[in-house]
């Protein structure tokens, strides 16, 4: 299996200390800097025209979602601690987009125009309820919602992620009032899918049989395939 988009939460040091963000024009070379919701200044971000990475630490509002959006070569974006998401990230670069302990996003309104997005993680994001908002990322090819249960929200349904038609890999960890799987079996390109075990083996079954991609189902607790039902994992 190929390394989780959480596990890819590692970043720069973030410059909560910089009282103004035109210290970092120097700096205009590197392609991976950290900033702030503390940092002054963060309008002149499109100054640091090589800039691919880029890791943001607080609230997600328009200006920020503005400033970000203005790096013309952004490749992936850490986003952690935004208890409030108010912006619209428009960046036409972005591939990769991660969030950890963003409890401000409620669903995915915030990113539904990054047209370019491949690969989006989200982890412990408590108060994440809907998929909805994301129809314009027909690009997405991995979609991972990762956290322990209490640290996660629970879903509505997974009605939205059918909109996601050129989904591989799809990795979720959430907890989902309306049990039904079938949006997922409209994802006829997906190759790995991974669920907590809480669904009726029926529904498994119907997303096996519907995405013919796919060899097998792995739970939190072990697998599913039409050859061999329930495998319960070894302790």
């Amino acid at each position: 299996m190929s390394e989780s988009l959480s596990s890819r939460f590692e970043g720069p040091k973030i410059y909560e200390s910089m009282a103004d963000l035109s210290d970092l024009v120097q700096y205009n070379g590197q392609k991976s800097i950290g900033v702030s919701s503390k940092t002054k200044n963060l309008g002149i971000l499109e100054d640091l025209k090589n800039v691919k990475e880029l890791y943001f630490s607080g609230d997600l509002d328009v200006d920020v979602a503005n400033a970000i959006s203005s790096l013309k070569n952004l490749k992936v974006l850490r986003v952690s601690s935004a208890r409030r998401v108010a912006g619209v990230l428009s960046s036409k670069s972005v591939e990769t987009l991660l969030f950890r302990d963003c409890s401000g996003l409620v669903n995915f309104s915030c990113i539904g125009e990054l047209q370019k997005l491949r690969g989006l993680g989200i982890t412990a994001c408590k108060q994440l309820s809907s998929l909805s908002g994301g129809c314009q990322l027909k690009k997405l090819e991995e979609l991972e919602i990762a956290g322990r249960p209490t640290s996660i929200g629970t879903l509505d349904s997974l009605d939205a992620i059918s909109g996601f038609s050129g989904l591989k890999r799809l990795s979720l960890a959430s907890r989902v009032k309306d049990k039904s799987l079938h949006p997922i079996a409209s994802l006829k390109n997906l190759t790995y899918l991974w669920l907590p075990n809480l669904f009726q083996h029926k529904e498994y079954c119907y997303v096996l049989e519907k995405c013919k991609k796919l060899a097998g189902i792995e739970l939190h607790n072990g697998s599913f395939s039409l050859s061999e039902g329930f495998v319960e994992l070894d302790d």
